[in-house]
């Protein structure tokens, strides 16, 4: 009798520490997760509105679990200082573009190549396959936890007065453009840039003329109203910059395994969604300033690769600056080529939650 009693009491705590561990494990499941994210895009672009649809299926498909707070317009973090606040903690994910920091980040400055893509769509898909191949683009990205890739949207020749569709034409143009490599694009090509310290004094200076046309993709023009100052479109899909969205390392390593396979379950296509919403943008726009009988003038093949030839100089600078850092630059371009072949013209039918 005291033996089967003293089994019943054996049998009760053991029952009750498997039902306590059981609460523990499930209470610590069913944890809540914060993640900050500092976005460099308004809270209105389109880039935007993805990263919000891709926040909501994370947390659908961690149960709840994961919940991602944006700070738009670069609010929590400044753009140069992204990379190492996400490294060091003080920001959990950031979106920031690599090629502002060459030193760091030389590999994805291969992305910024002239030509290398002919849009964001294209990009969007090759831009993670290109990191999932390169031994070197992944070594870049060693002190955090890539989460998705792409790229911006391709940069064109916009002009008010003058249509151009041979470098000739180019001559002598003033063009308005960024800093640092567009400047270099615009030289190569033998136009004259001219670079304002904001976009708003772009549209002042094409506005009073001082500056002939612009190079910057169509959804600058759209927002900027630049769309009312030019009439002339030349479509060479010149270059793009990388975009990349990244966690912290010791954060992501803290996430349980699940949650983990739920974000890289979601990296490639989030992705490809980045790209294909920017590329479908830019055609709506294209489309508006065709239907008001503006000049929409698409390179040739003979006279796009004369422009190709033109900026070899960009790549060849590039190719030299790997070197010096002992990076061999055929097997970067090799992989980032393969990549961009791959989803030349693959038509993207969309995932099921991007409909949501």
């Amino acid at each position: 009798m005291k033996r089967t009693l003293c089994r019943g009491v054996v049998l009760l705590c053991v029952s009750s520490l498997m039902l306590l561990s059981a609460g523990i494990v499930q209470a610590r499941s069913s944890r809540t997760i914060e993640l900050n994210f500092s976005n460099f895009y308004s809270s209105t672009h389109l880039v935007t509105k993805v990263f919000e649809k891709w926040a909501a299926e994370v947390e659908k498909r961690t149960d709840g679990q994961v919940k991602i707070t944006f700070f738009n317009g670069s609010s929590l973090a400044k753009m140069p200082a992204v990379y190492d606040m996400v490294r060091t903690g003080s920001v959990e994910i950031g979106s920031f573009i690599p090629t502002y920091q060459t030193a760091i980040f030389p590999v994805s400055s291969a992305v910024n190549i002239p030509f290398m893509f002919k849009g964001p769509r294209q990009g969007g898909a090759a831009m993670w396959t290109f990191y999932q191949s390169s031994p070197e683009m992944k070594a870049e990205y060693a002190k955090v936890k890539p989460i998705m890739m792409f790229t911006g949207d391709i940069k064109n020749i916009h002009t008010a007065n003058k249509s151009v569709k041979t470098l000739k034409d180019l001559k002598g143009v003033r063009i308005g453009c960024g800093a640092g490599l567009d400047v270099k694009v615009i030289n190569t090509l033998g136009a004259t840039p001219v670079q304002n310290k904001s976009l708003s004094e772009t549209y002042l200076a094409l506005e009073k003329g001082t500056v002939d046309g612009i190079y910057y993709p169509w959804a600058i023009l759209k927002s900027l109203k630049m769309t009312d100052l030019l009439s002339y479109h030349t479509i060479a899909n010149m270059a793009v910059v990388p975009v990349s969205v990244i966690m912290n390392l010791n954060k992501w390593k803290s996430l349980p395994p699940d949650v983990q396979k739920v974000f890289e379950d979601l990296s490639h296509s989030v992705s490809a969604l980045c790209g294909v919403t920017l590329e479908d943008y830019s055609k709506t726009i294209a489309d508006e300033e065709r239907a008001r009988d503006e000049e929409i003038y698409v390179l040739p093949v003979a006279e796009r690769a004369k422009w190709i030839k033109a900026v070899k100089p960009i790549e060849n600078g590039w190719r030299d600056m790997v070197k010096k850092k002992g990076l061999n630059p055929d097997n970067i371009i090799g992989e980032l080529k393969k990549a961009t072949a791959k989803y030349e013209k693959a038509k993207y039918p969309a995932d099921s939650w991007w409909k949501k």
